[in-house]
């Protein structure tokens, strides 16, 4: 599911997001939108360059699906050694996400 939307419609909110995100703060990780707002604010710094903000935010989406879904982990519990399993999911991901 794509967590943020382009750069002009990012501040609108997105009812399906917010869902989601609703179930992720209540069933698994305690401070998912929270950690969605910081990366909704960093994201928006980069709004005068789109490729930097397609770039990143690809990347957000990526890691922060495979912290809340995968790991079902905050992003700041995460550790050294769990951060390497995140590169190996990004070497060899899911067929369903390819």
């Amino acid at each position: 599911m794509p967590l943020f939307d382009c750069i002009e419609h990012l501040e609108d909110g997105n009812p399906t997001v917010n869902q989601y995100l609703a179930n992720i703060t209540l069933n698994r990780v305690s401070d998912a939108v929270l950690i969605y707002e910081l990366a909704v604010d960093w994201l928006l710094e980069q709004r005068f360059s789109e490729n930097n903000y397609k770039t990143y935010r690809s990347e957000l989406t990526t890691f922060l699906y495979w912290a809340f879904e995968e790991e079902q982990i905050a992003v700041s519990d995460i550790t050294r050694r769990i951060l390497t399993r995140y590169i190996d999911y990004c070497c060899r991901p899911p067929a369903d996400l390819v």
